[in-house]
């Protein structure tokens, strides 16, 4: 059984990779706490090519708009940034 202190310290460790890795955690009603999905969004400065690499085909993109360019990839549950050709940001959705 993973206890509350396991579950933190493994998220900790987690977050503290490169790649902005992200877990959804559940705790349940004994205590115990549950990793319900993880998600890598790309970080800043990743190229266009690879985020595709990393993560595919986005759903839907938009843009480019304004000096400097910036433009949209959405993914479920996230969006990514762009500017030029590199990631600038990424917006994870809140349901």
């Amino acid at each position: 059984m993973v206890t509350p202190h396991l579950a933190l310290c493994a998220l900790t460790a987690c977050l503290m990779l490169p790649g902005a890795v992200l877990a959804d955690l559940t705790v349940r009603p004994d205590g115990t706490v549950a990793v319900d999905r993880v998600r890598a969004e790309p970080p800043r400065g990743l190229s266009r090519k690879q985020v595709l690499k990393r993560i595919g085909a986005p759903r839907l993109t938009a843009g480019p708009v304004g000096d400097p360019p910036i433009s949209r990839w959405d993914y479920p549950g996230f969006s990514v940034y762009f500017e030029g050709g590199h990631v600038l940001h990424t917006v994870v959705h809140r349901p």
